[in-house]
């Protein structure tokens, strides 16, 4: 049977969770609000190579290199007060409907699921995250809650198995 071949396209959800201890995917995952247009971006440096060349031959005899990083930023525009506080920092009172912003940086680490329209599903089990408003007071625009996501390489804290990629594509079906 032949490979099926996929494009991906569009985006349909962006869901987040804990980190789970184990390494693996979270399956308990939140689906945040809605993506602002045109906002979403994934972004993969090109990996560093070095070459190690010889004075006899012209081709590098060995290589050796580092993958680049991947991180993906996007805006939401219409975030939760518990959403802007598990990704920006923070105290958030839902009932209040209010969010008092942290006062020093913290670290935060999330799992995503990015989920298109069509095409490969992205799960991250690990991710840096920063988060902050941007945008706002502008007439005729709206202010937009920015999510950046760098991805990590996977931490094993408890639990037995073998730990997830740092990245998982899987076809929708």
């Amino acid at each position: 049977m032949a490979e099926v071949r996929v494009i991906s396209m569009g985006l349909a959800k962006v869901e987040y969770g804990d980190v789970a201890d184990t390494g693996a995917m979270q399956s308990e995952l939140t689906q945040l609000g809605y993506t602002y247009k045109e906002s979403f971006e994934m972004q993969t440096d090109e990996p560093s190579v070095e070459e190690f060349y010889v004075e006899e031959v012209d081709p590098p005899l060995d290589m050796s290199g580092e993958l680049g990083k991947t991180v993906f930023e996007w805006d939401i525009l219409n975030p939760k007060v518990t959403e802007m506080a598990a990704l920006g920092g923070g105290t958030a009172t839902a009932a209040d409907n209010k969010l008092e912003t942290a006062d020093a940086w913290t670290s935060i680490e999330k799992a995503f699921k990015f989920t298109p329209k069509k095409g490969f599903i992205v799960s991250v089990p690990r991710a840096s995250v920063i988060a902050y408003p941007r945008n706002g007071f502008k007439k005729g625009q709206p202010m937009l809650w920015h999510v950046k996501a760098t991805v990590l390489q996977i931490e094993v804290k408890s639990g037995n198995g073998t730990p997830a990629k740092p990245m998982i594509l899987q076809k929708l079906t």
